[in-house]
Formats: structure tokens, sequence, C-alpha cells
């Protein structure tokens, strides 16, 4: 998924290079959040082998296992803002062109 992600933002570039559709701040806050998404990435890795670990050594208490499972939960929530941001933008800027091509 990282991968398709930073295709998309050299792509838009690259797009903008030629066409010049996005603004700089606009390309500026895309590099930000396709970053804030790799360091999640990461985050969720490093959580994902740690519970790997655990539920092959058992769990020693409930509590870990909750606590575990509530940061899963709070870094995909994270995921989805951040996929969610992405997509608006994109949407933003495909509504953009059609309202060009309407005048």
């Amino acid at each position: 998924m990282k991968n398709n992600i930073e295709k998309i933002f050299l792509i838009m570039k690259n797009i903008n290079k030629q066409h010049h559709i996005f603004k700089t701040d606009e390309l500026q806050e895309e590099e930000e959040n396709i970053n804030d998404l790799q360091d999640t990435l990461k985050r969720i890795d490093a959580l994902l082998s740690c519970i790997d670990k655990k539920s092959v050594n058992g769990y020693d208490d409930m509590k870990e296992l909750r606590d575990d499972m509530f940061q899963l939960h709070l870094i995909l929530g994270d995921l989805e803002w951040q996929y969610h941001i992405i997509h608006d933008d994109m949407v933003n800027k495909v509504r953009e062109f059609t309202a060009l091509n309407k005048e």
C-alpha cells in the first residue's frame, strides 16, 4: 500500500510539471500526509509484530491483550483518516476539473 501511495504522489508531481494543476502548498500537504502515512505504517508493523510474538507465547493477562487491541484500534483509525484525507484531496481536484470543463 505504501508503495502505491508513493507512486500516486510521484505521478501527481510529474503531471504538475506539465499542467500546473496542483499548487505548491497542495503538493507539500500531500507529501506531509504521505510521510504521516509511512510513519503510521511503521507503527502498525511494530505493533503487529509485538502482538504476533505475544500471541505465540500467550498473553500474561487480559489487560495486556486489551491494551494491544486498543492501540491497534487507534492506529487503524489513523490509517483510515490519512487515506481519507488523500482521497478527499483527489476528489476535490476532480471536482475542480469538472467545473473547468463545464465553462
